[in-house]
C-alpha cells in the first residue's frame, strides 16, 4: 500500500448526521451539553500543551471519557489535526478556535489563504433589511436565487415590510412567494440551461456549462444585471451574450494567474476538467487574542430537563435545493 496511514475522524454530535455515520468514533451528547463538550475538550488539551484552564460545565461522564481520550489523540497529532464546530455561538467558536491554537493548527490544518466562500449569508443584514423596509426607507431591492417570502424565519414581516417598497424586481427562476410579491419578474434560466463560473473557495474556479437549450422565454440573471447597468464590456449584440462575456472575464481575470499563453486552449482545458487551481497570495493568520475565561458565560449551559429536543435542517430545504430536488412542490418536503 502506497499509503497505509489514514485520518481519523471523530465526531460530537446530539443528533444522527451523515458526517457521524461515516466517522471513526461518535460522542454522544445532549444539545445543551455541546458548550460543555467543547469547554471541557479545550481543558483536556490545555492541560497536556501547557494552556490554562477555564470553568467549563459538566458534561455527562460517558462523553467526558470519551473527550479525554480525544484530547490525547488530538495532542500526540500536534499541527496535523482540525477541530471544526458546527454553531452559531460565537463564544463556542471561539473556543474552537483556541483548540486549535493549543495544538499548533493554525497555518498548518487552518489555512486562512484559501477561505471557503461558501455561506456567505447574513442574517442580521436581513434582519436590519427587513426592519428598514417596515420603515420605508427603502426604495427598491432586487432577488436573485432567494425566496425570504418563504423560507426567512420572519417571513411574514418581510413580506410586510416589502410591499412599502416602490420597485421588486426578481430574477427566481419561478413564481415563488417572494416573486409573487414584486413588480417585476425577470426570470433566470434553469441551471441546465446556464453558463457561469463559481469560486467555492479562493483560488478554486469552476465553470457552469448547460445541458440543454432555454425552454422558455427566460434570461442569463447575469445577462439582466449587465444589460440593465449598461456595462460597456458587454456584447449585447452578439449570439450568446453572456457566454462571450463570461470568456472574455476568464480571458482577462483568471488566465492571467496561469502559466497559460493561448487563451483558447486555457478555456477548453478548463471547460474539460471542470476546476481550475490557481496559486493565491498567501494571506497571514489574522491577530487574534482570546481569552477562554471570558467565554465561559457565554457557551450554552447544561439543561437539567429529562427531555431535550435537536432540530435539524434537511439538505433539500432551501430555494435552490427546493428547486433542483423538489421542483419546488411543498408537499414534497414535509
Amino acid at each position: 500500500m502506497a499509503n497505509p496511514s489514514m485520518s481519523k475522524h471523530i465526531q460530537v454530535e446530539s443528533h444522527m448526521s451523515l458526517s457521524g455515520s461515516n466517522a471513526d468514533n461518535r460522542i454522544l451528547v445532549k444539545p445543551s451539553e455541546q458548550g460543555a463538550a467543547i469547554a471541557n475538550l479545550y481543558n483536556f488539551v490545555a492541560s497536556k500543551t501547557g494552556g490554562s484552564a477555564i470553568s467549563a460545565p459538566n458534561v455527562n461522564e460517558k462523553a467526558k471519557s470519551a473527550l479525554m481520550k480525544l484530547a490525547d489523540a488530538l495532542v500526540a497529532t500536534k499541527g496535523k489535526s482540525l477541530i471544526v464546530c458546527g454553531t452559531n455561538n460565537t463564544a463556542e467558536q471561539s473556543l474552537v478556535f483556541g483548540i486549535n491554537q493549543l495544538l499548533g493548527n493554525i497555518g498548518t490544518t487552518v489555512n486562512f489563504t484559501n477561505g471557503s466562500y461558501q455561506r456567505q449569508g447574513n442574517e442580521a443584514d436581513l434582519l436590519q433589511l427587513t426592519k428598514d423596509m417596515s420603515a420605508g426607507s427603502v426604495d427598491a431591492v432586487l432577488f436573485w436565487n432567494a425566496n425570504p417570502c418563504y423560507d426567512f424565519p420572519m417571513a411574514k414581516e418581510f413580506a410586510e415590510g416589502l410591499a412599502k417598497v416602490k420597485l421588486k424586481v426578481s430574477l427566481n427562476a419561478i413564481l415563488d412567494e417572494t416573486t409573487a410579491q414584486c413588480t417585476h419578474a425577470a426570470p433566470e434560466h434553469h441551471n441546465l440551461e446556464s453558463w457561469g463560473d463559481v469560486e467555492p473557495k479562493r483560488g478554486m474556479y469552476s465553470l457552469i456549462q448547460p445541458t440543454i437549450t432555454p425552454i422558455f422565454n427566460t434570461r442569463q440573471g447575469g445577462q439582466s444585471l449587465l444589460v440593465w447597468s449598461d456595462s460597456a464590456n458587454f456584447n449585447k449584440s452578439a449570439e450568446q451574450p453572456f457566454y462571450e462575456y463570461l470568456k472574455s472575464t476568464w480571458q482577462s481575470t483568471i488566465m492571467p494567474k496561469t502559466s497559460s499563453t493561448n487563451f483558447q486552449e486555457f478555456w477548453d482545458k478548463s471547460l474539460h476538467d471542470g476546476i481550475l487551481e490557481v496559486n493565491s497570495t498567501a494571506v497571514n493568520a489574522p491577530s487574534y487574542k482570546l481569552n477562554p475565561a471570558d467565554l465561559v458565560n457565554n457557551i450554552t449551559k447544561p439543561s437539567s430537563s429529562p427531555l431535550e429536543i435537536s432540530f435539524i435542517k434537511n439538505l433539500g430545504v432551501g430555494a435552490v435545493n427546493m428547486l433542483i430536488i423538489h421542483g419546488y412542490k411543498k408537499w414534497l418536503i414535509q
